[in-house]
């Protein structure tokens, strides 16, 4: 297995950190003219919101459910290296006695 090179894994630390540079527009996600406007509504209305809320949550959950059964299942695969196929070519070199 290839692992990779400190360059590449600096690289990949240095996009973490840059994407979390901005957190202005992350916590802006919250605004209060959403949350007053939902509050004045009627208990009605309050309910459809928090059932469309529970809607939109369920393919996202169920993606992530299927990745992680994906991954779970596959967690002992055996990947041929490369001294099992040199093995493996020298198996079927040797001459078989019949």
């Amino acid at each position: 297995m290839k692992h990779p090179s400190y360059k590449q894994g600096c690289s990949l630390a240095a996009a973490a950190l840059l994407s979390l540079a901005d957190v202005s527009q992350l916590l802006a996600q919250g605004c209060a003219m959403c949350k007053t406007t939902a509050a004045a509504q009627s208990s009605q209305a309050i309910a459809a919101l928090n059932l469309g809320i529970l809607v939109l949550l369920i393919p996202p959950v169920a993606i992530m459910s299927g990745l992680f059964l994906f991954a779970f299942r596959r967690r002992n695969v055996l990947r041929p290296t490369q001294e099992a196929d040199a093995a493996r070519e020298n198996q079927d070199a040797a001459p078989t006695a019949a």
